[in-house]
């Protein structure tokens, strides 16, 4: 009888160091891990553009969601020493971010009097030119224009139109 449980007890032990031998317990994983922010949400963002004596531009959204390719700002209003401009929905595509869309009830006002109201408009960082192809209704120095396509350069201050309706004033 000792003999019986003296075999079942060599046979549990080679039966579990067997199975502890076929394990790796203390390996380690050496893998790069690096943080990858594809999906990024924030709410009620505030920013300010200083330079050494005063504020430049003031920067406004209720939230902001990063995708991989697109950053998007909704309810964005930006107030600007040039320019003031807001939008429903402001995405900013591309990985170098190069491509600025404003949708939804988007309107600039220019420190000129120059006020322009679209569904969307496309800014192009670069060149400094707003443009829309959706329709427009624009207020130059008491004149209103109404248009199919825009392109407004804000560096030179000229406005390009397509398919205009104007009320000119005397």
């Amino acid at each position: 009888m000792a003999i019986r449980i003296f075999g079942v007890l060599v046979a549990l032990f080679t039966i579990s160091f067997t199975i502890l031998s076929l394990q790796d317990p203390y390996s380690l994983n050496l893998k790069a891990h690096s943080l990858n922010f594809k999906n990024i949400e924030a709410n009620d963002l505030s920013a300010y553009e200083l330079n050494s004596t005063m504020v430049k531009s003031y920067y406004k959204a209720n939230s902001w969601m990063r995708y991989e390719n697109e950053d998007v700002f909704k309810d964005f209003i930006n107030l600007n020493l040039d320019f003031n401009l807001s939008a429903n929905i402001l995405k900013l595509l591309g990985k170098d971010l190069k491509q600025v869309i404003f949708e939804g009830d988007v309107v600039y006002l220019g420190e000129d009097g120059t006020k322009v109201l679209s569904p969307k408009m496309e800014f192009n960082p670069k060149d400094k030119i707003l443009s829309t192809h959706l329709g427009f209704k624009a207020f130059v120095n008491g004149n209103i224009i109404n248009g199919e396509v825009l392109s407004y350069d804000l560096k030179k201050k000229k406005l390009e139109i397509q398919g205009a309706k104007a009320w000119l004033e005397k």
